[in-house]
Formats: C-alpha cells, sequence, structure tokens
C-alpha cells in the first residue's frame, strides 16, 4: 500500500505536468506470458507474480502512483487469492482509474470482464457507518480464470490535496512552504514467488526524504531528469514463504522498503497535532456527559475509568484501517452524537471527555500487528492504530484502547504490549515503550472437584477463572454468543471430559460487565469413566474441558521464531475423592521443568481420602526464538505424555 499526505495543492496555471510512461512494452507482454514457467516449476506455489512494478511520481500538487500486475495462476488458492483485486482509497482526494485488466487463457486467448466486473464500492467496514463515507474500495474481478492463466491488471492511483481558497494555496506556494510530508512501504517477497518486483520514486530535485530497507540489502539505482531525480529499487527471483503456525508476521521477515520524509518523531507528533487537538473539543454537552458518567466515581482512576468503560461499551467500534479515511477525526460531539467512532474517532471521544472533567489525556500511536517499530525511520506508516495515554504520578503512563470491547478495565490487549508507541503532545510526539505484563497476570486457573465412583463413574464441578489474557479470549469467544450457542458451548465442553458426558448445569459471569473477571463454572456427570481392571481402576486427570488458552508447539523444528500473544500462567488444582473400598496404587511422578521460555510444575498427593493433582504452566516471554524452540517443545512433549495423568487405585484387602 502507499500513502501520501500533506502535498499543498499549486494553482493548476502553475503545475507543472509530469509524464507517466508505461511500465511494461504491450508488445512484450505475449511474450513474458508465453514464455513463464510452468507450475511443476513451483510445486508448492499457487501463483507466480511475473511481474509487480510500481512507480510513485510527487510533486507539490500531489502523487500519482502507477502499478502494473502480471501474475501466473497455478492451483485454486492461487485463483482465490488473485481472483478479485481491491484497491482502498479515500475518494475525497484520491481517484482510482484503471489502464488494463485482463485474462490470458492458456490457449493464448484474451478475456476481459465486463463492466460490471468493476466496480467502486464502500470499504466493508463502513457500510452503516456514513460518516466515513469517503473510505472506498475499487474492486476489479478478473473473467475467465483456470490453472494456467495470467492476469494483466494495470492501474493509477492519483492524490491531490484538497481544501483551501486558491489565494491561500497561491500564497503557500509562492512563500515555499508547501508542506511534504509523505512516506511509503512496499515488500519484496511475499507467500508467492516473485520472478520480478520493481519499485520507482520519481520526485523533485530538492525532496529531502530517508530511505531503508529492513530485512534485506537492495540497493536503489539512482538517475536525475532535469529537476527530479529517480529512485529505483528492483529484485528478481525472490522465493516464497512458506508459513508456519504462529510465525512472525511478513513484515518481520521479509526484504522491505520504508520511506519517509519526516525528519524525527517530534515532527510526526507535530503534524499529526495538528490533525488531532483541533478536534478535541470539551463544550458543554460533552462536559455534561463526562460529569454523568463519573457521578459515582471518587477517585481519579474511577472516573477514568467509568468514562473509558462508556467509550468502550456505548460507541460502537467501526474497525476501519487508520490511514483509509485519513488521519483528522470528527469533532468530539459528532462522534458522541453519532454514537460509533473508529480509531481516530473513539480516542478523540476519550481524550474530550476526560479533558471535560480536568484529567489530561493524550492520543497514541501503536502496531497491533506485531512489526516491531524502527525508531530511526520516523514515520507515521509504521502504525496502525489509535490508543490513548492518560500520564501518571509516577512518570509512567496509564494505557487505554477505546476500540477494546473484549479487554477487561486496566488491561490493554496483549498485541499492543511491549511494543512502542508515539505519544503525540500539542507541541509534539515522543516514543514511549509500553510495558509487557508478566505471566502471573495472565492467568487461567481450574479448580475441579472430583467424585469417582467404584463403578468408574466421575461426577463433579469444574470452575475456571481468568484474568487478562485468558480473560479477554474467554469475552471473545462467549460474549456474542446466543443462549442456544451458549448451551451447545457447554455441552462441547462436558463432552470434553469424556464422550457421554451429561451437562448438569453451567453458569457465567455477565461477560459485558468489563469491571468483573470471567468466571464459568459446570457440574456433569459422566459414566463408565475410569477403567475397571480385575482388582483396580484405572484413572486419567481430565484437563480442563474450559480452558480459553494454549500453548502447541506441535511442529518439530521451525524455520521462523513462534510468536505467542501473551506471556501467561496456566494452572489446573485438581481433587478426586478416592471411591469406598479403594486405595491408591499409583501416582504420577512429581515433575518439574524450569526453561528459559517457561516453566512447568505437576504434583499429585494423597491427603486423606482424597487426591490433590496441581500442574501448572508458565511461558515468560511472547516470542520463542528458533534456537530455543526444542527447549519449549521438550518440555511440551513432556507434560502432554498420558502418564502425567494417570492414576492407579487397587481394592483395599481385608
Amino acid at each position: 500500500m502507499w500513502r501520501k499526505i500533506g502535498f499543498a495543492i499549486i494553482p493548476l496555471f502553475l503545475l507543472i505536468g509530469v509524464g507517466i510512461k508505461g511500465l511494461a512494452q504491450e508488445e512484450s507482454m505475449e511474450e513474458i506470458v508465453r514464455n513463464s514457467p510452468s507450475a511443476s516449476d513451483y510445486p508448492q506455489a499457487g501463483a507466480l507474480i511475473l511481474l509487480d512494478d510500481t512507480k510513485v511520481v510527487l510533486t507539490d500538487q500531489g502523487s500519482t502512483t502507477q502499478r502494473h500486475l502480471l501474475v501466473k495462476l497455478f492451483k485454486k488458492r492461487g485463483i482465490e487469492e488473485w481472483g478479485d483485486i481491491k484497491q482502498r482509497y479515500d475518494k475525497s482526494h484520491q481517484n482510482v482509474k484503471i489502464d488494463v485488466a485482463r485474462t490470458f487463457k492458456p490457449d493464448s486467448s484474451i478475456v476481459e470482464p465486463p463492466p460490471d466486473a468493476i466496480s467502486d464500492v464502500s470499504a466493508p467496514e463502513v457500510q452503516w457507518a456514513s460518516a466515513y463515507s469517503n473510505a472506498m474500495m475499487k474492486v476489479v474481478s478478473f473473467a475467465g480464470l483456470e490453472p494456467g492463466s495470467v492476469i494483466d491488471y494495470r492501474w493509477e492511483v492519483r492524490s491531490e490535496k484538497k481544501g483551501g481558497s486558491l489565494f491561500s494555496k497561491l500564497f503557500s506556494w509562492l512563500k515555499g512552504k508547501q508542506e511534504r510530508e509523505f512516506w511509503t512501504g512496499t515488500s519484496f517477497q511475499s507467500t508467492d514467488p516473485i520472478l520480478r518486483k520493481m519499485f520507482t520514486l520519481d520526485a523533485p530535485a530538492d525532496f529531502k526524504f530517508k530511505p531503508a530497507v529492513l530485512n534485506g540489502d537492495i540497493t536503489p539505482q539512482k538517475r536525475e531528469e532535469g529537476k527530479r531525480v529517480v529512485y529505483t529499487w528492483e529484485v528478481e527471483d525472490k522465493g516464497q514463504i512458506i508459513e508456519e503456525p504462529d510465525m512472525p508476521p511478513l513484515a518481520q521477515i521479509v526484504p522491505r522498503l520504508l520511506l519517509t520524509t519526516f525528519g524525527s518523531w517530534e515532527d510526526v507528533g507535530r503534524w499529526f497535532a495538528k490533525k488531532f487537538y483541533p478536534q478535541v473539543k470539551p463544550t458543554s454537552q460533552i462536559r455534561r456527559e463526562a460529569e454523568s458518567l463519573i457521578s459515582g466515581g471518587t477517585t481519579e482512576e474511577e472516573k477514568i475509568r467509568d468514562i473509558f468503560l462508556f467509550v468502550v461499551k456505548e460507541i460502537r467500534t467501526v474497525y476501519l484501517p487508520l490511514d483509509q479515511a485519513g488521519y483528522k477525526p470528527n469533532p468530539a460531539p459528532k462522534v458522541l452524537e453519532n454514537r460509533y467512532g473508529d480509531y481516530r474517532d473513539k480516542a478523540v471521544l476519550l481524550v474530550s471527555l476526560l479533558k471535560g472533567v480536568g484529567i489530561e489525556a493524550y492520543p497514541a500511536f501503536v502496531n497491533h500487528s506485531r512489526v516491531e517499530i524502527r525508531e530511526d525511520l520516523p514515520s507515521p506508516g509504521q502504525f496502525n492504530d489509535l490508543i490513548v495515554a492518560v500520564p501518571q504520578a509516577n512518570g509512567g503512563y496509564l494505557w487505554l484502547d477505546p476500540a477494546a470491547e473484549t479487554s477487561a478495565w486496566g488491561y490493554l490487549p496483549p498485541e499492543e504490549q511491549g511494543t512502542k508507541a508515539l505519544v503525540v503532545k500539542p507541541d509534539g510526539g515522543e516514543i514511549v515503550n509500553i510495558p509487557l505484563l508478566p505471566p502471573e497476570e495472565n492467568r487461567s486457573l481450574a479448580s475441579m472437584k472430583l467424585d469417582l465412583a467404584p463403578d468408574g463413574g466421575l461426577s463433579g464441578m469444574v470452575i475456571s477463572q481468568c484474568t487478562g489474557f485468558p480473560d479477554q479470549m474467554a469475552r471473545r469467544m462467549l460474549k456474542d454468543k446466543t443462549p442456544q450457542e451458549l448451551e451447545k458451548f457447554f455441552q462441547e465442553a462436558a463432552n470434553r471430559i469424556s464422550q457421554g458426558t451429561e451437562l448438569v448445569s453451567d453458569s457465567l459471569t455477565d461477560l459485558k460487565n468489563l469491571k468483573t473477571p470471567v468466571k464459568v463454572r459446570l457440574t456433569f456427570k459422566s459414566p463408565e469413566y475410569a477403567i475397571l481392571e480385575g482388582e483396580m481402576i484405572l484413572f486419567e486427570v481430565p484437563s480442563n474441558p474450559l480452558s480459553f488458552v494454549g500453548v502447541f508447539p506441535t511442529l518439530p523444528f521451525r524455520k521462523y521464531d513462534m510468536i505467542i500473544p501473551s506471556p501467561v500462567t496456566i494452572e489446573e488444582k485438581t481433587t478426586i475423592k478416592i471411591p469406598p473400598g479403594y486405595r491408591v496404587a499409583h501416582l504420577p511422578e512429581e515433575l518439574k521443568i524450569d526453561k528459559p521460555v517457561g516453566e512447568f510444575s505437576l504434583s499429585c498427593q494423597q491427603k486423606g481420602r482424597e487426591v490433590v493433582y496441581t500442574r501448572k504452566f508458565t511461558l515468560k516471554t511472547k516470542k520463542v526464538e528458533r534456537g530455543r524452540y526444542r527447549g519449549l517443545k521438550s518440555m511440551y512433549d513432556k507434560l502432554a505424555k498420558p502418564q502425567t495423568r494417570l492414576i492407579i487405585l487397587e481394592k483395599e484387602t481385608a
């Protein structure tokens, strides 16, 4: 995706036209298609990118981006991935034009999509949010696709800065105060192999920017054309990335270009502050709303909590990409009136409501895609979310995500923890580290009280209590389920104890109450649970059927690091009543394993006529480096062995 914000518009009679040549000669297209590799050359690929050529031309009026894609389809998944191409744009200052959209079939015939296969539609996130009607998509559905087909797609996006009188534009141009805030980025490798990829930037010679290629070394070709300079980054024959479960995002792995004109994070902060703070309007309406929300609160924390929960629960979240409708939020009173908002609008409303009761708060950019922030490349393009930071007496911040509808009060979603945020104050911005909560604050505790009968039947109660990350996962899984769906969930949970288990009763805390932790309970009866072998009962301690988190290092080895949502502690404490006439013959051995990535402990003891079985697994980190993965895998394999849950009882002798 390419982004261009902030080029000042100059009068049309002063505009110097910039022509853009075709990105590939027409006569060469059929030759490229005819000589392209076959599926047998790329047995694991769904498609092959023959050519991906992007050119961005910058002027003081705006920018023009041309892109040419030539993609050969090998398999059904390739057809599904490339059959519909969607280009997001902001119709308030962007225009998308399709130059070529066609399919080369294996028999060399050419199929063009019918007129109704090319359309401009509202972005899917905003169909019920008219405040963002400028967020659009150009959709092209290619026709005649089959394995061996090649799609040829060329399009152009023109971006212009809108607004301001002709006089103000002319004055700014004459004074040389054109704003040149620009940033962009592109990747040079993907899950499809690439034969050739190019990215070209054509800019005025006095255009100052900072480029960097991450995860690779691609030196640009540079040439001067009069008062302009042209840079081209190019790669050939880049193999596909074979995805693994829980791998880092592609942006952390593949060679990618980041480019920015901002000189510092303070500059980025000042740029955004000019857009954000004029929309922070603690009007009388906003103040009245804020006062009504804190009527029961006495401390500052209670006031922040009650205002925050109002924005989270009562203002519907529109999950629109951060830059899709521009960076300037709507005025806070308008957001309150609409009762919905995207990341920008929910942040501006929360800051305004807090300000209305005398509490200072700032917007903060974060990246919730687990992509590390490069501090040497100041750019809004490194972020995809906007949250709120409330300064604290200790010099730190209370971090609030007003779009986190499944996070309990005080808990920041895990993808935003342990990252860098850009906190934007009215006079600029600064990079701040967001703390990562320790595993003991992300806890799943299952308490099971079980009654084992002499005939092997099992009955009992399971209570699962969650805080932090497990709490969020439980809410995410259950909060929108209908009563019928919840009944099915509890029955399936009972069946995880053993097939044919009868669900006797169940209960669940109010998941919409973000002030109290999640607590889930079920009672059950499971006939013939244990195995009777002559004078003995073989009993396997059931695992928690109400678990909402798990770590499953199933691969024998990994090519990439393993990314885990959050450090977490998972505990089980099970009490089993010994049936009359039986005694303990065998208990699982005590086990304790401590590795850099995590630790595991198991204890099983007889206490009177009961057996108390406890196990605790703690994962200490969010990232398991490839070199340490085998330590986690070996620990998991040991705790997963059946004998770690096997209890043997035998009949008592007279």
